[in-house]
């Protein structure tokens, strides 16, 4: 059995290249880093007097906050309307010159105004109905 070296007493330095937590006011000691610094540390306070460069836009809960006007017949039924327009064009059409258009533009403008549930919806889908069923009679 080999012998083992004597031990010597008292406190014994690290090994070369272990880390050492040095005591606070020694050479090397530091505070520990605080969760305030790094790269998500707050910003820091603003300086006396600073204010930011535009007030900011009022928003929907601020009773001062302007509500927008109700949407007008027009806008309501906007699509409604340029159905019958294009079915009196049509129907304009075929009684002064004779030219009889098919009507599927209107009746394709119809399902979207059925789509957008708009007001004046059922006129516009009668009106391209017309419009489809009256080129049908004069062509055939």
């Amino acid at each position: 059995m080999p012998s083992e070296a004597p031990q010597p007493e008292g406190p014994q330095p690290p090994p070369p290249g272990a880390w050492t937590n040095p005591a606070p006011g020694s050479p090397g000691w530091a505070p520990p880093p605080s969760p305030n610094d790094g790269p998500w540390a707050p910003p820091p306070p603003p300086a006396a007097g600073w204010a930011p460069p535009h007030p900011a836009p009022p928003s929907s809960w601020d009773p001062g906050f302007a509500r927008p006007a109700a949407p007008t017949f027009a806008q309501q039924n906007k699509g409604s309307l340029i159905v019958l327009g294009m079915v009196a064009f049509y129907f304009v059409l075929a009684q002064t010159i004779g030219i009889v258009l098919l009507g599927i533009a209107p009746a394709m403008m119809s399902f979207r105004v059925v789509q957008r549930r708009e007001p004046l919806r059922w006129i516009a889908v009668a009106a391209a109905g017309l419009a489809v069923v009256m080129a049908a009679r004069s062509i055939g």
